[in-house]
């Protein structure tokens, strides 16, 4: 038996310019509580070499929002409005498992069904039916074949759902977000720990969250300031999600330890033109290799290397952006969506070492360390910050034309970072 309760009291406050003294300057105000309620029980039997497991899951989660917000659209909108929402949501689950006495073949088999209260559609639990099915099977002495394939859903967020005008929900049409996953690989296993595998993967994302105003995704919204999901939303996004992981690693004994994987993929969605487009994960490329060395007078050297290729980004839309109108909405600027990813940022790649000094007593050991990230001092330049400098060059024209005069700012992270520490162990 299982028994969790979770609280999230969230609060946002936006005014123009930073300037609280004029009422009429409130941008944004948003308070809400997230709570859930969460009961599951499950019993597991042994029968033979089949491992089962099954149960139920109960959860009560409850929203209460209270928001203003101002937006730009095609003109400056008020958004207003409370709400209240209490959900149950049940699932049951089923799992088996079976290994062969020799320990050479293991076979996982799964389903399960959830629902909720919130719409017709989602209270169906065959709407939400996710089996799962994985195969591990030693081909030769230490040589892995594995596959798996699973269907997967998730709830959308309670922002999305509690979302009203007036007395209405407005997403009363949101449907689980769904997932098809499936993978192929082999790993193999040495008698002197080293291990190395392959694997391909493939996702089909299906019901996902799309943005009606903007035609994105909504997940695309998440470095915005305030609240995601707070607007008319479809669950007809389609996604994917391909590509291939490497992986190696050697323990040697306890002086020597390599880690290592490289992945190589793509990450898509179909946009409003049935066309694949790039997510905000879509860098194609990635790597990291960390390892340790133990030398004697127990000095310890470590390090760790890690790299990706440029993620995609939405670029400014400088003319939308520098209406007064637009900027006194939000104070921020605003991309162009319809080259929505179209541009990428520059590759990210950063080296940190550290070096530990481990000392031994009868009842207790203390380690010193000197931890150094970003040895190499890269320098990642992200997209440009669009701002305000409050002065409107056109001051003449009729408002809904008047413009500020904007300025660019370089964005640039990275710095060497050391640390120094001493961590006791009783």
């Amino acid at each position: 038996l299982f028994l969790s309760h979770s609280y999230l009291n969230n609060r946002n406050t936006k005014f123009l310019n930073n300037d609280n003294s004029i009422s009429s300057n409130l941008s944004l105000r948003f308070r809400s509580v997230e709570q859930k309620s969460n009961f599951r029980v499950e019993n597991l039997n042994r029968i033979s070499n089949f491992r089962l497991i099954y149960g139920l899951a109960l959860s009560v989660p409850d929203y209460t929002n209270s928001t203003f917000k101002r937006v730009f659209l095609n003109n400056p909108i008020d958004i207003n409005y409370n709400s209240n929402l209490t959900l149950f949501t049940y699932a049951l689950f089923f799992n088996s498992n079976y290994r062969t006495s020799d320990q050479k073949l293991s076979v996982n088999m799964g389903m399960r069904l959830d629902a909720n209260n919130f719409s017709s559609s989602m209270s169906n639990p065959f709407n939400q039916f996710s089996p799962r099915f994985s195969l591990s099977y030693e081909l030769f002495d230490d040589f892995n074949l594995n596959l798996s394939a699973g269907r997967y859903y998730q709830l959308p967020p309670l922002t999305a759902l509690g979302y009203k005008r007036g007395n209405q929900f407005i997403n009363k049409g949101l449907k689980y977000s769904g997932s098809d996953q499936y993978a192929l690989g082999f790993d193999y296993s040495s008698i002197n720990d080293m291990k190395f595998g392959v694997e391909l993967f493939y996702k089909n994302n299906f019901n996902g969250l799309f943005s009606i105003n903007d035609s994105i995704p909504l997940d695309a919204k998440a470095v915005e300031y305030g609240a995601i999901g707070d607007e008319v939303i479809s669950s007809d996004l389609k996604g994917r999600s391909y590509g291939a992981e490497l992986y190696y690693r050697w323990f040697s004994s306890d002086k020597f330890n390599l880690i290592s994987s490289v992945t190589i993929f793509r990450s898509e969605f179909k946009n409003s033109k049935d066309l694949w487009t790039p997510t905000q994960w879509d860098n194609r490329f990635l790597l990291t290799l960390s390892g340790g060395y133990r030398f004697g007078k127990n000095y310890i050297v470590g390090a760790k290397f890690r790299y990706a290729g440029g993620a995609p980004f939405t670029p400014i839309d400088e003319d939308k952006s520098s209406l007064v109108l637009a900027w006194d909405a939000s104070g921020r600027e605003y991309r162009d969506f319809s080259q929505y990813n179209s541009k990428r940022l520059g590759d990210y790649k950063q080296l940190d070492l550290r070096v530990d000094r481990e000392f031994f007593f009868k009842n207790f050991a203390f380690k010193l360390y000197l931890d150094i990230q970003n040895v190499l001092n890269f320098k990642y330049r992200d997209d440009d910050a669009l701002m305000s400098t409050g002065i409107i060059v056109n001051p003449n024209s009729p408002i809904e034309d008047q413009r500020y005069q904007m300025r660019r700012i370089e964005l640039e992270s990275g710095t060497i970072l050391p640390t120094i520490g001493i961590t006791f162990e009783f």
